[in-house]
């Protein structure tokens, strides 16, 4: 089922930019990671792809704080990778999302239709907010309204991230929320199904329930890798090299061990995703949608530590690592460079580079 997408056209260049390499730059609190994919045939190869840490306190809970600093992190990127264009993340944490039906009427006149209904549904006024929709539903004959997605940002929030850019040579020709990106990477491109889909990140993880194709609830978790981090150290008594060398596999413990040094990030993951099962359960009807959940999804490297297997067990339904690659490409016919743990960490990225058929 194909929707109406928008990109807050007001912000960017003219159409032509859009048929110009890009790179999917993917921006954390902790991290700036980006991916290039090159169509061949029917599937994509990795191009250019890269990553830079960003030191504590140049961006905090997706806020820029030290723009100086922001700006020459992204300036040594793109003279070292020579990078021009790029489709950007946005902090899910300083995102909104509501649903709203509208009264039937032309797709001209739903962009006008919402400036109505933004202060009613978000702590941000219409004259501070930019603003983008998805049509959920395609609506059939007899249909009255509309049923519609809307994400909201502060204009200031945007502003500091394109002014980085620009500074940095860098001409951004789209910004996704960060769920957004990560659902268009994870989840196959012809499933209609719902999933709930749980991106682990450094020092935060993103829950959001994506139901054909399109986000319709996210929540954000004060948990991440370094919750997992300092819990192992502490758990196993071991410094911080050693954490890393158990992070990345490098080094296996027992399973009762890793348990006990994951028990408390999983359990506030278990409770997280039950409160989704049960708003999705009362509340998916409203939106004409399915009511079921196929599974749960889940990205960051640090999900290899078993967080698959507890979730399924501990919630009696399907859990598994995302698959970097579904709409990618054919591990068959090739081999990309970044390992599998590595690529978790990527999705975002990818779902960014990735372009909308």
């Amino acid at each position: 089922m194909k929707t109406h997408r928008t990109s807050f056209p007001d912000l960017f260049p003219a159409p032509h930019f859009l048929e110009m390499p890009y790179v999917g730059l993917d921006i954390s609190d902790q991290v700036i990671r980006f991916v290039e994919l090159k169509r061949v045939g029917a599937q994509f190869q990795l191009g250019r792809y890269g990553k830079e840490p960003l030191p504590k306190d140049v961006i905090e809970e997706g806020y820029v704080k030290d723009k100086v600093q922001f700006a020459e992190i992204l300036t040594r990127i793109q003279q070292k990778y020579n990078l021009d264009f790029i489709k950007a993340s946005l902090p899910e944490e300083k995102s909104y999302l509501f649903k709203i039906d509208l009264p039937m009427m032309p797709e001209a006149d739903i962009r006008g239709a919402l400036q109505f209904k933004i202060e009613e549904n978000v702590p941000i006024s219409l004259a501070d907010a930019i603003y983008d929709y998805r049509i959920l539903k395609n609506p059939e004959p007899g249909d009255k309204t509309l049923k519609v997605s809307v994400t909201v940002v502060h204009t200031k929030m945007v502003q500091s991230y394109l002014d980085a850019f620009k500074t940095a040579g860098l001409t951004a020709i789209e910004l996704q929320v960060e769920s957004q990106a990560f659902s268009h990477a994870a989840i196959p491109h012809d499933a209609d199904e719902t999933y709930i889909l749980i991106s682990m990140r450094e020092n935060r993880t993103v829950l959001a329930i994506v139901s054909q194709q399109e986000v319709q609830f996210t929540s954000t978790l004060a948990i991440g890798g370094d919750t997992i981090a300092s819990s192992i150290g502490k758990n196993l008594n071991v410094d911080a090299a050693e954490v890393e060398k158990i992070r990345e596999g490098k080094e296996v413990r027992q399973s009762n061990e890793m348990f006990l040094s994951l028990v408390n990030a999983a359990s506030a993951l278990r409770d997280e995703v039950q409160k989704l099962l049960a708003y999705w359960d009362n509340h998916s009807q409203e939106h004409g949608l399915n009511r079921t959940i196929e599974k749960i999804i889940i990205s960051g490297s640090d999900a290899m530590l078993g967080l698959d297997d507890y979730l399924s067990r501990s919630l009696d339904m399907k859990a598994a690592l995302a698959d970097p690659w579904v709409n990618v490409l054919s591990i068959k016919n090739y081999i990309p460079p970044l390992t599998l743990r590595e690529a978790l960490d990527y999705l975002p990225a990818l779902g960014l580079a990735l372009p909308y058929d």
